[in-house]
Parts: C-alpha cells; sequence; structure tokens
C-alpha cells in the first residue's frame, strides 16, 4: 500500500498529464481537442490548459475522461495511488478481488468493442476467445491465492 503522503500534486500532475498526452492532441490516432471537446464538452482551451499542466480536471471531467479513453487510461492515472497497472503484475503474485475486477473489465470492454455493430462474428469469436481461456487462469490463480490467505 502507497503512504498517502507520498503523493503530491505535482506527482498526480505528472502522471496525469503523461497519460493524457498520450491519447489527444494533433498527429494522435485516439482523439482531436475538437473531438474531445465535443465528446465531453470541455473547451478545447481548457483541454490544452490540461496538457500544458495549467490545470486538471474536475472530478465531472476526470471521469468523462475514463469514460473515453477506457480502462488503460484510468489503470494509468491511478498509479499514482498504487491501484492501477495490475495488468504489469504477475498473476500469481496478485491476490485481490481489485485485480480480479479489472481483468473482468478488460475482457468485457474488448467484447463490447467488438458488438458495438450488433454482430459477435466468427472474427470476433476469435479475438476473444484466448482473452477469456486467459482471463480464466487469471481467475483461477487469483482464486487460489485469496484462499491462501484466509485463516483456518
Amino acid at each position: 500500500m502507497i503512504d498517502p503522503e507520498t503523493i503530491t500534486h505535482d506527482n498526480a500532475l505528472d502522471v496525469f498529464r503523461a497519460a493524457y498526452s498520450r491519447r489527444v492532441g494533433v498527429g494522435h490516432e485516439k482523439m482531436s481537442y475538437g473531438q474531445l471537446s465535443d465528446t465531453i464538452g470541455v473547451q478545447v482551451r481548457t483541454l490544452k490548459s490540461w496538457r500544458d499542466s495549467q490545470s486538471m480536471p474536475q472530478m465531472d471531467s476526470l471521469l468523462k475522461l475514463c469514460v473515453v479513453f477506457g480502462p488503460d487510461f484510468t489503470s494509468e492515472i491511478l498509479t499514482v495511488a498504487g491501484q492501477g497497472g495490475v495488468e504489469n503484475i504477475d498473476p500469481s503474485t496478485r491476490s485481490n478481488a481489485h485485480a480480479a475486477a479489472a481483468d473482468i473489465t478488460d475482457v468485457l470492454a474488448e467484447i463490447t468493442t467488438r458488438l458495438r455493430d450488433g454482430v459477435f462474428c466468427h472474427r470476433d469469436k476469435a479475438a476473444t476467445a484466448p482473452l477469456m481461456l486467459d482471463l480464466s487462469h487469471k481467475l483461477e490463480e487469483q482464486a487460489k491465492a485469496m484462499l491462501s490467505e484466509v485463516p483456518r
């Protein structure tokens, strides 16, 4: 667990700016400032001030960014608090329900993305089946680790 005293405004700002800058702006595949402005209802000037570390989004805007950019963005910005980055940890060392929930969410997000067109075709099944198998193995390891921690 991270000591809350180690979380500073500057540290949080740096992590947010890095995650945000990788996903929006000129030349980025994900989204332009204009598109993001239209999507979340925030002025382009404000969006650019977040990039330049002149300000940080308010909670409602931050949550909208999490929706737009998905779980990998959310995980990245939560690393400041020791809550993100679970996808980078060896499954055999993860023994909490938060990690299991993160794994499940990642797979469901992929399936949901593939269902946007209303059809779950053979290509979608081929792409998601390995993810689901990997998830089942991770969940089994996590469950075993959690059970080993339960006092008898």
